[in-house]
């Protein structure tokens, strides 16, 4: 039996049933709960030919005998209140259908059959649906011609329906049925669609895709269709490019959060970017404003105004929307005294902050006021703890202004340029009310200084804050997203990085939230003084943001030590218990094939990086239904036959350079543990390893100087030997040594592995190139590296769950010789895995070969008893019945 589902069964029967699930719910709050993926639908945002349709049924319709059971997970769209259309359709060649829709005016789904309603509606509020996934489940009885809707596991109510035919077609969102075609659709998030028929489980799409237009079932490998499709897994850890333009004169930008509108700011138009609506307006101005290089834009949410401020004249210049114009203009300064500077508004004293800045080589720390109502500028007279003069930091408020967080920066101790600056890493409090510093803490240095765009967004937890940093040393370089604590000195990176143009006198970058449309914004404006042009970019990201699991970045949290250390004890007593009733259990029953798949888990997978685009993390991927053909033995001879550089890591280690020269031998038994470690977390994490971590795992015993030491050397030795292979370096990105390739100029097998398991479906060609990469052994049999066990165990339970998988479509004896290679295959992974010896046996039956399928039984009951201390009590004959 696969041992996952023989796992699954013992516990459900087990007294530790409750214990085991809660203990499985506290494990995945700790992480981030809230699964990331799913269908968007345009609706009434988008014109009628561009609003999303997913047909489940492109080729033929589902025909039911006495029961159809659909469910699916829905959730409004944020941002959008408009939530009149349809979630699905159930259609037939009779003319008959049975719809499900949202009706804005009742605010209640409801159920329509033929051209009426029935008695089956769902009252909720806009507010109810579009923050959390709500279940839907419809249940279709053909024997007593029912309907029942369940929401969130719980009986809404039951209707009578009269069906003359029970074929169906089945459309959510917009309709492209030529009878029942319609646009109206609900501004929705669709996943996890399940279907059964007659009570057996039929088809599941998740809908974790990132990319095209098919969605696939992840049962039967069948594939629905999509049209104007918008995935979300993406948009939660990548960054998109939403708008790009460029303006030709000096520009700054602000944000209103209540209307989720970025106002860029030029001389003669006033920009509004739409986050709702993604569009981006010009309104041009009744009279020319000319904005000074360091002024900047900043909105006022208490108030509801737009501002324009130049702090070297101490001056305001607020918008007027009627007029369309600016209060005043500033006088030119030489040079600006305030590049950078952070700035605040807050409620309790109606007043707008600065405070930090550059300019004229000295960098600032004053706290500087503007008071609303009394145009009075002044400056704050601070008590609390010294703020340190500097630039580049990044400062969040509270909602209602009377605590502002700042993070980090670059400078000096008295202000002068000249003498030492720095880089600072500490979060310090200003509390407005009574005009005090507090140092809250200082993050550990990283290994390569970074410094922080002028904003950050503070959590409504009010516990953490998300900010965007980047190193100051390169002007074409990154920006990366963070999430850290307000309470303790810990980050990490969050999502992909994207492009950033640095001259700190010259960019800007921004980072905003969006609460209703659920989106981070982060704008850049870089300006090029001597053509007078400023490029402006937006970018978003879906909130909460996800993509990189980074705990090595943070530092430990030992108030969390005590909760990891009871979760583990309570784990390892549950797993001692499963293993005891699982040994016991196994030795009464044999596995047959599986033909019940379960339904897919978002299991975090690992993650590719090359120089190319790098796989996403996905769930396991299921087979789809092979076509079984001969390129199985041409894609092992080109493997085994590969020319030109690669690197293998599943059976003997072997790297090749560009030139044929097999150069595995220049690798000792500590460069090779170095590349390991540093090709796997590059491959997997799309990160690589802080240098911290290398001596922790390399160099432990050693003093620090010694190690330093140590690293440095064979890092150098390290890159020496990679020189050899064309585009493959080692290189430092945010303080992690990271490997980097071309990939079609070098081929790692791992590097393929994970990039099969980064697509839903495993295909009959994927699953000929997985064996290919298994057939040369199990990955790095013959080291033993303590980091490296997890990642090795979940290789080879990847593995061995898709070639069983993969079996169960193949028949006996048309595949008999197939069968037993995969089976050899997954042996090499797991000796004693027993559906792989039953699938081996009952082929070797199949081609006549008895004495040979004798001979495996009887070695793996020998291998059995020499593991177990214990007879195999399975007999031979019931093994091949």
């Amino acid at each position: 039996m696969n041992s996952r589902l023989a796992i699954n069964d013992l516990l459900r029967r087990s007294f530790l049933y409750p214990a085991v699930l809660s203990l499985l719910i506290l494990l995945s709050l700790s992480s981030a709960s809230f699964a990331q993926y799913g269908l968007q639908f345009a609706s009434r945002d988008a014109d009628p030919e561009k609003r999303t349709s997913l047909n489940i049924t492109p080729d033929k319709p589902v025909c039911v005998s006495q029961k159809l059971d659909l469910s699916f997970e829905l959730s409004f769209t944020p941002g959008i209140t408009d939530n009149f259309g349809y979630a699905f359709r159930l259609v037939n060649d009779k003319k008959q259908n049975l719809d499900m829709l949202y009706d804005e005016a009742k605010k209640s789904f409801t159920i329509v059959f033929g051209d009426a309603y029935t008695n089956i509606s769902v009252p909720m509020l806009y507010g109810d649906v579009v923050n959390r996934w709500v279940k839907f489940h419809l249940l279709l009885d053909f024997t007593h011609q029912t309907i029942a809707l369940y929401c969130d596991y719980k009986l809404v109510q039951t209707s009578k329906v009269s069906f003359k035919e029970n074929c169906f077609n089945l459309y959510f969102g917009a309709t492209t049925d030529p009878y029942f075609k319609s646009s109206d659709v609900i501004p929705m998030r669709l996943r996890n669609i399940a279907l059964n028929v007659d009570d057996r489980e039929k088809s599941f799409w998740p809908l974790n895709e990132s990319s095209g237009n098919q969605a696939l079932d992840s049962i039967s490998g069948k594939k629905a269709i999509v049209q104007n499709e918008h995935w979300l897994k993406p948009k939660h850890s990548s960054w998109q490019l939403r708008s790009n333009r460029s303006f030709k004169s000096w520009v700054s930008a602000g944000f209103d959060p209540v209307h989720e509108l970025v106002y860029i700011t030029g001389q003669d138009s006033i920009y509004i970017y739409s986050a709702k609506t993604s569009a981006l307006t010009a309104v041009h101005l009744s009279e020319k404003h000319d904005l000074l290089p360091g002024s900047q834009t900043i909105y006022n949410p208490f108030s509801d105004h737009l501002y324009n401020f130049y702090p070297d004249e101490h001056d305001i210049a607020a918008y007027d929307a009627q007029t369309q114009h600016w209060e005043k203009n500033f006088n030119a300064a030489p040079l600006t005294a305030y590049w950078q500077v952070n700035k605040f508004f807050s409620r309790h004293d109606s007043s707008l902050y600065f405070m930090a800045g550059y300019g004229q080589l000295r960098y600032k720390n004053l706290v500087q006021r503007y008071h609303l109502a009394t145009k009075k500028w002044d400056t704050v007279k601070t008590a609390g703890e010294h703020f340190n003069p500097r630039y580049l930091c990044a400062l969040g408020s509270t909602s209602n202004g009377d605590t502002a967080y700042i993070l980090g920066g670059y400078g000096s101790k008295d202000g002068d340029q000249l003498l030492n600056p720095q880089f600072y890493y500490d979060l310090t409090m200003y509390d407005v009310k009574t005009s005090t510093f507090k140092k809250i803490y200082t993050l550990k240095e990283p290994a390569e200084p970074f410094v922080f765009s002028n904003s950050m967004v503070i959590d409504k937890d009010g516990k953490h804050y998300y900010a965007l940093i980047n190193p100051k040393d390169q002007r074409n370089t990154q920006l990366q997203l963070i999430k850290g604590s307000l309470e303790k000195p810990e980050y990490e990176l969050i999502g992909s990085s994207f492009p950033f143009t640095f001259v700190d006198v010259k960019s800007m970058a921004n980072v905003y939230y969006c609460d209703a449309s659920k989106v981070m914004l982060a704008v850049t404006l870089y300006t090029d003084k001597d053509a007078n042009v400023t490029d402006v970019k937006i970018y978003s990201i879906n909130f909460p943001p996800s993509g990189i699991a980074t705990p090595e970045v943070a530092a430990p949290a030992n108030t969390s030590k005590k909760y990891i250390v009871v979760l583990a004890a309570i784990g390892l007593l549950v797993i001692a218990f499963v293993v005891y009733k699982l040994r016991l259990f196994r030795r009464k029953t044999i596995a047959q094939p599986v033909e019940r798949r379960p339904a897919p888990v978002e299991t975090a997978m690992p993650t590719t990086t090359t120089t190319v685009n790098p796989a996403p993390a996905t769930p396991v991927p299921t087979p789809a239904i092979p076509v079984i053909t001969n390129e199985y033995e041409d894609i092992t001879n080109e493997q085994q036959n590969r020319a030109g550089a690669h690197i293998y890591l599943f059976g003997n280690f072997e790297v090749v350079a560009s030139n044929g020269e097999n150069i595995t031998r220049l690798f000792t038994p500590l460069l090779k543990e170095l590349f390991l470690l540093l090709c796997i977390h590059s491959l997997k994490y799309n990160k690589g390893v802080s240098p911290e971590k290398l001596i922790e795992i390399l160099w432990h015993t050693k003093d620090t100087k010694d190690a330093i030491n140590n690293r440095s050397v064979n890092i150098a030795k390290l890159k020496s030997i990679l020189e050899k292979i064309e585009d493959c370096t080692l290189q430092k990105e945010f303080g992690y040594w990271k490997l980097t390739f071309d990939r079609d100029k070098l081929y790692i097998d791992l590097d393929h592995f994970l990039q099969l398991f980064a697509e839903r479906t495993l295909d009959n060609k994927s699953i000929n190139e997985l064996i290919a990469i298994v057939q040369r052994g199990p990955f790095l049999p013959q080291t033993s590296y303590q980091w490296a066990d997890s990642f090795k165990s979940e290789i080879s339970s990847l593995t061995i769950d898709a070639l069983l998988k993969y079996c169960q479509y193949l028949s006996l004896p048309d595949n008999a010789e197939r069968v037993i290679n995969i089976c050899n295959a997954i042996f090499a992974f797991d000796e004693l895995n027993e559906n792989a010896l039953q699938l081996k046996c009952k082929s070797l039956v199949s081609l006549g070969r008895h004495t040979l399928a004798k001979e495996a039984f009887e070695k793996f009951a020998s291998k059995y008893k020499e593991i177990y201390a214990e007879d195999y009590e399975t007999n031979y004959t019931k093994m091949i019945s």
